[in-house]
């Protein structure tokens, strides 16, 4: 075994040592008395739509957060048993995911959100490995992938506060697999599924549009509207009006977010002006980097759209695993390369990932993420299209024809 290989060995095998600590924190977390707070949250809001009741109109009759309801009659009661749902802002088609989430009794639903989040941690490890095992010589540069991603520390704290992340990004590595083999219409229902976190999988529909998945997009787009439909129906409330009060309740906690939002904040713009000034200069700039390297394979630009969704929008350290995309990327290009920078990228942006979580509550440090996570995207993208072509790679380029 040469040192190389013996070295991924090592790192490989560090990495799942910190994964599986990091995974019993959160667990552990999670099953105390304060632990799955988002998770509860989540299910209250379930509740009421399950009930025919708009969760906003009752979070708003209640505590007069967010939007009023347009139409009076609509019944915004609080149902004792269930209790005031704190809408986190959430858009009106992940209610119809939510059926499939928050079916279980209140007493078992951090149990299963669980089982679901590992499964989808699963996943995501599996398509990692699978895309780094053909870029190197034997199995330990796919056990690197996987390993890489799910020793990303804000799964410990996704676990232990009950956030949506680790099946939003799971769902995103699921959506990558059916493109690689040109199933766009699977690829698109699945992007509509992980858009019920629009801030984390935004970015990703902009990767369909720029490399022409019109069937791909055409999906994601109906699935949006036909889960918007159903829950319309069963909660009286128009989809437009439940956005409108999502990002009215949503901009409630802009003030708590770990990014540019509370430098922006602290440079005097207002909670409602931040996140038009991010769409403008993160997005545009993101967007335009899409479609410059729109011939890019489906993994880069996965990693681009994955750090424009970091930096566009409200996150918190546990939203750092769709990172993930990066790290494989950047991966796959340091075993494709073999030079000093690839690795440094590779190793910088993995390290910056793979921190405690406990670091990102220093905004140095979240502004050093952020820009270890840029130049990365910019040492990816600096390598010839060629150079990736001619290489042993697991996947195929987009095709726009498909």
């Amino acid at each position: 075994m040469t040192r190389t290989r013996a070295a991924i060995w090592a790192l490989s095998a560090a990495l799942l040592f910190g994964a599986l600590l990091y995974q019993a924190k959160g667990i552990n977390l999670l099953f105390s008395p304060k632990g799955g707070g988002d998770v509860l949250l989540r299910w209250q809001e379930q509740r009421y739509v399950i009930r025919g009741q708009n969760p906003y109109d009752v979070t708003y009759a209640a505590l007069k957060v967010g939007r009023p309801p347009s139409d009076p009659g609509r019944n915004g009661e609080t149902i004792p048993e269930i209790g005031v749902p704190d809408s986190g802002g959430y858009p009106p088609w992940a209610f119809l995911f939510g059926y499939l989430m928050f079916w279980p009794p209140n007493a078992a639903v951090k149990a299963y959100f669980l089982a679901v989040s590992l499964i989808m941690t699963a996943v995501l490890g599996l398509w990692a490995y699978r895309t780094l095992r053909p870029a190197g010589v034997g199995r330990e540069t796919g056990w690197l992938g996987a390993a890489s991603v799910v020793a990303i520390s804000g799964y410990s704290t996704c676990t232990n506060v009950g956030q949506y992340g680790a099946v939003v990004v799971g769902l995103l590595a699921l959506a990558a697999w059916a493109l690689t083999r040109r199933w766009d219409t699977l690829a698109g229902v699945l992007i509509g599924l992980a858009l019920l976190k629009p801030t984390i999988a935004g970015p990703f529909v902009l990767v369909l549009l720029v490399t022409g998945r019109w069937r791909a997009l055409a999906a994601c787009v109906g699935y949006t509207t036909l889960a918007s439909a159903i829950v319309w129906w069963q909660t009286s409330t128009n989809p437009v009006e439940m956005l409108l009060q999502m990002l009215s309740a949503g901009s409630e906690y802009v003030t708590d977010s770990q990014g540019f939002i509370g430098l922006l904040l602290r440079l005097g713009l207002s909670t409602e002006e931040v996140t038009p000034v991010l769409a403008i200069g993160i997005l545009s700039p993101g967007f335009a980097a899409l479609v410059f390297f729109r011939h890019r394979s489906v993994v880069d630009l996965f990693a681009v759209a994955a750090v424009v969704g970091r930096l566009w929008a409200y996150h918190k350290g546990y939203d750092n695993m769709m990172l993930a995309f990066l790290l494989v990327a950047l991966g796959r290009a340091a075993l494709i390369r073999q030079t000093p920078l690839a690795v440094g990228a590779f190793l910088i942006c993995g390290v910056m990932a793979w921190a405690p979580a406990s670091l990102s509550r220093q905004d140095a440090y979240v502004y050093a993420q952020f820009i270890a996570w840029i130049c990365g995207v910019i040492v990816l993208l600096a390598a010839p299209q060629q150079e990736l072509a001619s290489a042993r790679e697991f996947e195929a380029l987009p095709d726009r024809a498909t």
